[in-house]
């Protein structure tokens, strides 16, 4: 069984195999860090062909969306947007003003070639003011699940940077561990 055990350990495919794995699984945590500290840092700000992420920080979604959920929107043409379809706008007018808001399209209306949306969050009594196409930044199309339970966890601020310096710790450590590998297996 010894024998069986250390012939498994010494196979070359399997060691490599195991490589690629975990250069894969921390790209991914990389990846992931990355996002979530981007999101955090930019404000919701950052544009990547046309794709932003936005957290949800209030109820007004729910059960749709609830708070710390991660969603992606894309810059869509308004001529595509339809009743039922969930928005993210720039608030303009009344208790909307400044705010970056994700609620879903109850009505449609074109005037001069231009588009006009009501939107109302679904838990929410009471619509949005009007907002037009230039106050769009784009239609959801994804929720991300697991970043939204790491969102949620990270609200405390407490959490959100021990979880940080741990993630980046181990990643770290592993890195350093591979490129040692890479060294010694250079060396033999």
């Amino acid at each position: 069984m010894k024998k069986l055990m250390k012939k498994i350990q010494n196979n070359k495919m399997l060691l490599t195999l195991t490589k690629i794995a975990k250069i894969i699984i921390y790209v991914i945590l990389i990846a992931l860090l990355f996002v979530i500290v981007v999101q955090k840092v930019s404000k919701n700000n950052l544009s990547i062909g046309g794709i932003k992420i936005f957290t949800v920080i209030t109820g007004s979604m729910k059960p749709e969306y609830v708070e710390g959920d991660m969603l992606v929107s894309k810059v869509v043409d308004p001529s595509t947007i339809k009743i039922g379809d969930n928005v993210v706008y720039h608030g303009e007018k009344g208790d909307m003003a400044g705010l970056t808001v994700t609620h879903k399209v109850i009505d449609i209306r074109k005037e001069n070639g231009k588009y006009f949306f009501k939107t109302k969050g679904t838990s929410n009594e009471i619509e949005d003011p009007e907002i037009s196409e230039s106050q769009l930044y784009g239609k959801i199309i994804y929720k991300m699940g697991f970043l939204s339970f790491l969102s949620r966890i990270m609200l405390n601020i407490y959490v959100y940077y021990t979880l940080v310096t741990i993630m980046g710790l181990l990643v770290s450590i592993q890195v350093v561990k591979i490129i040692y590998d890479k060294d010694e297996d250079e060396q033999e």
